[in-house]
Order: C-alpha cells, then structure tokens, then sequence
C-alpha cells in the first residue's frame, strides 16, 4: 500500500513538473511576441507623444501621426509613422523610432536613420546585423518582416588577421569556408561549410577537405564584430599550420575585399 501512494505521488510530481514546464515555455513563447497597442491606448498615446516631441526638438514641426507600424515585445518598441500637420495640409517624410522601455519609463534608444544609399541606413543590407550589435536584448519581433528578410550575411568576404598567420579566410554567401596560411593563385589549406546564429552570436565551422589539414582544431565558438568593423572569434581555434598551438582560442581579422 505504502508502494502504491509513493508511486502515486511521484507520478503527481511527474505531471507537475510537466506541466510548469509547458506553462512556463507558453509564457516565455508569448512574451517574446509581438503585438499592437490598440488606438487611444495610453501605452500608445505615450509613445506617439515621445515622437512628436522629438520631431518638434528635430525640426520645428508640431505634428500629427498616421501610425504605418507599431510593434511591441518585451520592453522594446518599433515605430513607424507618417507625420502629417494639424491642417492635415502639410506631409512629411517618414519617421521611425526604436523604443526601450526601463524601470517602467519609455524611452527612444534610436532613430533610424532613412537617408537612400547610404550604407549606416535602414535599406542597407548590414543595418539589422549592426542593430544586434548595439542592442543585443532587442527582439527581432519587433522589426519589420521585409527588413528581416533582406538581411545580408555579414560574413562574406575575405578577411586577414589583424597580427598573426592566417593571411586568408574567406567566407562565400553559400556558407563555404576555406583558411590559407599563404595564399597563392587558388591555393587553400583546407576548406568547409559553417553555420551561424546571429542572434545568439554563435558560429561553427566543418571541415570538409584541404590539402593541409590540422587535426588540433576547435572550431564551434562565438563571434562579435568590433566598432572597426573587424571580426573578433573566441574559442575558436583553426589548428596548428605553422606556428605552434595559441594558448587562447580566438582571432581577430580584418576585411579586405568583398566577395
């Protein structure tokens, strides 16, 4: 009998924590969604009037907003709007704002800028990559699906270390590799595929052939890239070619041409 109510109670057990388990990921899940304040919502009142002062500091205007898109997640809001004068006469360029809520206050982390063609704007390919960079916390909820999805691969291109042997690693769009100590013609020492989570910062490299191939390599680390635009690894290390094995694993390389 004894038996039975122990078994009986771990199985209870059992189901709870199931069950927390998957409350806790639903809420986790839903947290990290987006969703719209509805019109006339003070949370919404609240941030028009956070732009609106921002466009009258900018530019000397006293504005209305028809609201394009209004995204909000988890104490980050995106917000795009078309301001309009009070006459409804007047209509002027687009204005969009990055929001980051702390200690319960919002407030504008970033105006993106909308400048055609220039590379530091929100039409270049590299912006939500450099947008991850300056707020790591920010969830890609928020952010426009079109613009998410024209995003380019921040890697692609020849790079050389800053201070060290590895005059080349390319990488190509197709998520192929190849590492050469000293280039020449299409020489390469050895040669692969990787995978990568912006997001998380996280890269792992495969070898998949060379003619020099190092078996002391460790190549699943993290990446980062610097305010010089340089590419920083860490716990990656691409293996004994010619100087002897580091004593820590990481690198930093410098682009030198595109691919």
């Amino acid at each position: 009998m004894i038996v039975m109510v122990i078994r009986r109670l771990r199985f209870l057990c059992i189901l709870f924590l199931l069950a927390g388990q998957v409350f806790f990921g639903a809420v986790s899940e839903a947290a990290m969604r987006a969703y719209t304040p509805k019109a006339g919502s003070p949370e919404r009142r609240m941030l028009l009037d956070l732009m609106r002062r921002k466009v009258l500091e900018l530019h000397q205007l006293d504005v209305l907003f028809v609201v394009r898109e209004m995204k909000l997640s988890s104490g980050w809001a995106w917000v795009h709007t078309l301001p309009r004068s009070k006459d409804g006469v007047g209509r002027y360029e687009d204005f969009i704002a990055i929001f980051h809520k702390k200690n319960g206050v919002w407030r504008i982390a970033e105006i993106p800028c909308t400048e055609p063609d220039n590379p530091n704007c929100i039409d270049s390919p590299d912006y939500v990559t450099r947008l991850r960079m300056r707020f790591p916390e920010m969830p890609d909820a928020i952010l426009p699906s079109e613009m998410l999805s024209k995003q380019r691969n921040p890697f692609t291109g020849f790079w050389r270390e800053s201070e060290g042997e590895i005059q080349e690693l390319v990488f190509s769009a197709n998520r192929t590799f190849s590492v050469t100590v000293h280039p020449f013609e299409t020489y390469k020492d050895y040669w692969g595929h990787y995978v990568y989570d912006l997001k998380k910062r996280t890269i792992v490299f495969v070898m998949d052939g060379g003619n020099r191939k190092p078996v002391d390599v460790d190549l699943d680390g993290f990446f980062t890239f610097n305010k010089a635009g340089d590419l920083v690894l860490e716990g990656i290390f691409f293996g004994t070619l010619f100087q002897g094995k580091r004593e820590a694993h990481g690198y930093c390389f410098k682009k030198y041409a595109d691919k």
